[in-house]
């Protein structure tokens, strides 16, 4: 989806000459849609996704799998790619309740690279990280595409939450939501904020204007960023 927004900011900009590169296009574009998106907090629900390469079938992860990849990644240093495919490859390939305790990190790595060696040698880099971007992101021209962070008063950068997965789980718990955290873990993060979104709607709690103005403050912190990287390189 092209938005209308972006493509007016972008004539704008480039007829002042400010440069894009093609990620800039693909993360403004991607902002800009989730503001055209904001008025409506309620969409549908889809079965996981699923991916099958021989004996396999990597799965969408659910609430239990990204804690316990949150959790790995401090010992494995999932910023490298490579890393980052064979965690969720081997984590996707068997339930959340299957894989071993995450604090357990000598007995994790071993299950992890024994893994890799043993069944994803015939698999290509680019097999590969098809396969797990499908499960993970699916068509979903919005993931990953994120502003920058907001600053504060003293301007120091707002701090990041810890656990993105377990502040999915507070933001249901915070609503009275009756699941444990055991059944959450067996929600995929998008379905556990379908419900919340449609609580807030039946409680009268969604504020559009609200999160309309979010959705707007996050594409004019990122366009602003890339027009003022723009005026640097012209100076």
């Amino acid at each position: 989806m092209l938005c209308d927004l972006f493509q007016k900011d972008f004539r704008q900009m480039t007829s002042q000459g400010v440069k894009f590169t093609a990620a800039d296009i693909v993360r403004l574009n991607a902002l800009a849609v989730r503001v055209k998106l904001s008025a409506n907090p309620v969409g549908p629900v889809h079965a996981r996704r699923a991916a099958f390469w021989g004996d396999f079938t990597f799965r969408e992860p659910t609430l239990g799998h990204e804690m316990w990849i949150e959790q790995v990644s401090g010992y494995i240093d999932i910023s490298k790619d490579r890393n980052f495919r064979i965690v969720h490859a081997y984590a996707l390939t068997r339930e959340h309740w299957e894989l071993p305790d995450a604090y357990n990190p000598n007995r994790c790595i071993k299950a992890v690279y024994d893994f890799a060696r043993k069944h994803l040698a015939e698999m290509t880099s680019s097999q590969l990280t098809d396969t797990i971007d499908y499960v993970l992101f699916g068509a979903d021209w919005t993931a990953c595409e994120l502003a920058p962070p907001k600053k504060r008063k003293d301007g120091d950068v707002a701090d990041a939450a810890t656990s993105p997965a377990l502040g999915v789980f507070v933001g249901m718990s915070a609503r009275k939501i009756p699941l444990s955290l055991d059944e959450a873990k067996k929600l995929t993060a998008s379905e556990i904020l379908e419900i919340v979104n449609r609580v807030d709607v039946m409680d009268r709690k969604f504020d559009q204007d609200r999160a309309r103005s979010d959705a707007l403050s996050a594409y004019v912190r990122a366009r602003e960023e890339i027009r003022g990287r723009g005026r640097e390189v012209k100076e």
